[in-house]
């Protein structure tokens, strides 16, 4: 039975972005919500609304004004980054372009969290690596440049790096946002099943509500009047839509 415990938990934040020094411009107060272990959630709301700050306020990179976000009953901001690193991983919107990088190299970096002060991979390493590439579909794509693969492929091996991470959680930020209808379904059926088979819990934010609907154990639904949770078909019946 899978445990279904709220690892990360958000109280009472407020989002938005520094404007000047003491400063703050608020896109959103009061956002209370929670995710557990094993759960796929889509964040849904239109462009501008405040998803990728949310997104980037739950993984530390962005300040928030008031309010706190907790993983396994811990602030974010009293983890070490090593410790952090561990916990968390993301992944942004923007395509990587690298040249003479390999798919198993772009995967590796995913390892710096448990590697040495040098970065050495060791043979645990090398096996994640492998394991990572394995479970979304790219082992055979292990020795070809990054620029040698598809948008649809090169988003798998961003999902591999994180998985090669190893965190409990896992946050992209729109992961469908350049592909193509058939690959838009595939990336976020991988991820439901990451979530089920690996007990990961994936945030992703997307415009693809359909999909999301499908797919997704939870949605965080970003409306003028706040942020609405609920599973897709409580928010269906309930008329959030």
């Amino acid at each position: 039975m899978k445990d279904r415990k709220s690892m990360l938990e958000i109280k009472n934040l407020e989002i938005g972005y520094p404007v000047s020094k003491g400063s703050f411009f608020s896109l959103f107060s009061g956002i209370n919500l929670t995710a557990s272990k094993g759960e796929l959630i889509a964040i849904v709301g239109k462009n501008g609304v405040g998803k990728s700050t949310l997104l980037r306020s739950i993984a530390g990179l962005q300040h928030s004004n008031n309010g706190k976000v907790t993983i396994n009953n811990k602030l974010i901001g009293d983890y070490s980054r090593s410790e952090f690193a561990g916990l968390v991983s993301f992944v942004s919107t923007e395509i990587i372009h690298v040249n003479n990088l390999r798919v198993f190299d772009l995967v590796a970096l995913g390892r710096f969290p448990h590697t040495n002060w040098f970065g050495k991979l060791e043979e645990n390493d090398i096996i994640a690596v492998n394991k990572a590439l394995e479970m979304v579909g790219m082992k055979s794509f292990t020795n070809k440049n990054i620029n040698e693969i598809s948008d649809g492929e090169r988003q798998r091996v961003m999902i591999a790096r994180t998985l090669a991470q190893d965190t409990q959680i896992i946050i992209l930020d729109e992961p469908t946002a350049f592909l193509d209808l058939p690959n838009k379904y595939e990336i976020v059926h991988l991820l439901n099943n990451l979530a089920k088979t690996e007990g990961k819990t994936i945030i992703f934010s997307t415009h693809d509500l359909n999909i999301a609907i499908q797919e997704v154990d939870k949605i965080w639904l970003m409306l003028a009047d706040g942020v609405k949770e609920g599973a897709p078909e409580d928010l269906i019946l309930n008329e959030t839509f």
